[in-house]
């Protein structure tokens, strides 16, 4: 078990592990956020008395790592793909996903952007509210609705 006090101990089992863990990240700004992180991570542990071992807090700081690298691979690709669908560029020649870009840029911006997060890059609405600044329910009732309505755009389209 581990107490707040012990810097000592608590720098020499865990000082070099959150290091290798904030070099995997690439900018020198994101080394530093990312290594701030688990320091303070690993002290919350510490402080709700969690830190029974070396190893159960080695791992819990791997998974806070792994988990904050996901969101923000998330948050990058799905900043980078919103960026290409507003400035309504198509990357690749294929009919079926220009037509569907094409009814995504029907649906109001929230809606597309809604979808997008939610079909293509798989965001909770949890996480989709957070970026709107809504509540859950009304992030899914986006997705819903804008579902619905590329589903009529597409069944209009073939019937003709």
């Amino acid at each position: 078990m581990y107490k707040a006090d012990e810097t000592e101990r608590i720098n020499a089992d865990f000082g070099k592990l959150i290091k290798y863990y904030a070099n995997k990240c690439a900018e020198r700004e994101a080394k530093e956020e990312m290594e701030n992180e688990l320091w303070s991570f690993l002290y919350g542990i510490i402080k709700n008395n969690r830190a029974v071992s070396k190893r159960y807090t080695a791992v819990a700081i791997r998974n806070r790592f792994l988990s904050r690298l996901q969101e923000a691979e998330k948050t990058h690709a799905c900043k980078a793909e919103l960026k290409n669908i507003c400035a309504g560029y198509e990357d690749d020649g294929y009919v079926e996903k220009i037509e569907m870009r094409d009814l995504l840029d029907r649906l109001g911006v929230k809606q597309r952007n809604a979808v997008i997060l939610h079909h293509v890059y798989g965001l909770s609405f949890n996480e989709i509210a957070k970026k709107h600044g809504c509540s859950r329910q009304a992030a899914s009732a986006l997705g819903s609705r804008g579902i619905k309505k590329l589903k009529k755009m597409l069944t209009d389209k073939t019937e003709l």
